[in-house]
């Protein structure tokens, strides 16, 4: 309604999104101009199409959970059919067209600070590649020579405060391993925002938070930071997932998140993960399976009435009865993902698999990251060296290794892959961090492909 009857342009619509903009369908940002009103006090207006998710409500059942859950800050969502009527040159008098099923996700700017009493002026970062490393040659001060907000906003997109001491002193502790990590969250993190975030997305599956998909907050006068969940539509998405592909790998549980530097610090103290540990006993009495069936039955009218039409009908990858099998199954998934998360703390950590080196002519080391065992267990490695990803006729194997490194002759030219298992004295075992997508986007944990070329070159 806003606007519709404006002779002149009110408003400027962009694509929006990092992945979901190559999708088929888009995701659009709608930002007003000065000169007009607020729409429901935003000036932005972000339409998600959620293309990867054949739900369509998984975003919305999250941050409408969250409204449910202390210690949490969320964003206000709502269901849009859109329509579109193209008046650009040569389409005068074109209708208007169908778009489908979109969901209304309130963005988090200075105008959110302001509409949800937080500080305005406070600092805001929105992840877009951020493991809490120093990232030295991209984040710096603005006052620095070298500065570059393109290279800044690789990692973190700078949407509050453009004074980026505070967050750089953040990043020096969390990175100084000569201050211990008690002191350095306790002064720069609420303890129980930080584990209901990380809860939070761990009951409900939210895998793609490691790196992304969150905001750091901070009020000025205040060294604390906050989590600001965003875009949580992989969630709840286990039981669909694992028909594709049983494998879980490293996302789930507490191994998600052990390649940032924060995380890893403060999960590998037991004080810590005790107080993980209450929070997710805490949500798991908030998050049940009778309140997400009640939540769902609210959405699969509005799904069923505007997704399974065209356009959206051309997209979706579920009829109508794997739809309501998909839904009658998420109301399990925080079992599922606890179940797992109990799992993964008996598990040694994941880590990551180093490129192959040539060495000495006529040799190759394989080396990897150690793993790391919350119990202090004796970790041995089982190294697999094939010329196929499913490691069928695997061309070495080398099982009981005390180190993570492996020295093998040179290879003929080819395409390789190697893969490391770690093993923990219990039994317990885990594959790297890194992984190789198949043609049918199936994921092979702890695989890493290499080439070696006509003249030795190994890439």
């Amino acid at each position: 309604e806003l606007g519709y009857s404006a002779m002149i342009p009110n408003a400027v619509v962009s694509i929006r999104g990092a992945t979901s903009s190559n999708h088929a369908q888009k995701s659009y940002k709608i930002s007003l101009m000065k000169s007009t009103e607020p729409w429901r006090g935003q000036k932005t207006i972000a339409l998600n199409k959620h293309g990867y998710d054949n739900m369509r409500f998984r975003n919305k059942l999250s941050f409408d959970y969250i409204k449910q859950i202390p210690d949490m800050i969320g964003l206000r969502t709502q269901f849009v059919h859109l329509y579109v009527k193209d008046k650009t040159e040569g389409l005068e008098n074109s209708r208007f067209v169908d778009y489908g099923l979109f969901t209304q996700v309130e963005l988090p700017n200075k105008t959110y600070l302001k509409n949800h009493k937080l500080d305005s002026n406070g600092h805001l970062y929105k992840a877009m590649y951020f493991e809490f490393y120093r990232y030295e040659e991209n984040l710096k001060l603005k006052t620095d020579p070298a500065y570059d907000e393109a290279l800044f906003s690789q990692i973190l997109e700078i949407k509050g405060n453009e004074d980026h001491a505070k967050l750089l002193d953040m990043l020096d502790a969390v990175n100084d391993y000569g201050t211990s990590i008690e002191s350095t969250f306790e002064k720069y993190f609420d303890a129980d925002n930080y584990f209901t975030w990380l809860a939070f997305n761990i009951l409900i599956g939210s895998i793609d938070t490691q790196s992304q998909n969150f905001y750091l907050y901070s009020p000025t006068n205040s060294e604390k930071w906050y989590f600001i969940p965003w875009d949580l539509d992989s969630g709840w998405g286990r039981y669909e997932s694992e028909k594709i592909s049983p494998d879980t790998g490293f996302e789930a549980g507490v191994m998600n998140y052990w390649g940032s530097v924060l995380h890893k610090r403060v999960l590998a103290l037991p004080k810590y993960r005790k107080m993980l540990d209450d929070k997710i006993t805490s949500l798991r009495n908030i998050i049940t399976v009778e309140k997400t069936r009640e939540m769902i039955e609210i959405y699969k009218p509005v799904v069923l009435q505007h997704s399974f039409k065209m356009p959206d009908l051309m997209y979706l990858k579920l009829n109508i009865q794997q739809f309501n099998e998909v839904c009658d199954e998420i109301p399990y998934e925080v079992e599922r993902n606890y179940a797992l998360y109990l799992d993964s703390l008996e598990k040694p950590m994941p880590f990551y698999l180093n490129p192959p080196e040539r060495i000495d002519g006529n040799k190759l080391r394989f080396s990897w990251e150690a793993s790391y065992d919350f119990d202090a267990e004796n970790i041995t490695y089982t190294f697999e060296l094939c010329r196929d990803y499913l490691f069928k006729k695997p061309i070495q194997v080398v099982s009981g290794l005390d180190i993570p490194l492996i020295e093998t002759e040179m290879l003929s030219p080819g395409q390789y892959f190697y893969r490391v298992t770690a093993k923990n004295s219990s039994g317990h075992s885990q594959t790297a961090f890194d992984y190789y997508e198949d043609a049918k986007y199936v994921k092979h944990y702890g695989v890493r492909c290499f080439y070696v070329l006509e003249d030795g070159e190994v890439i």
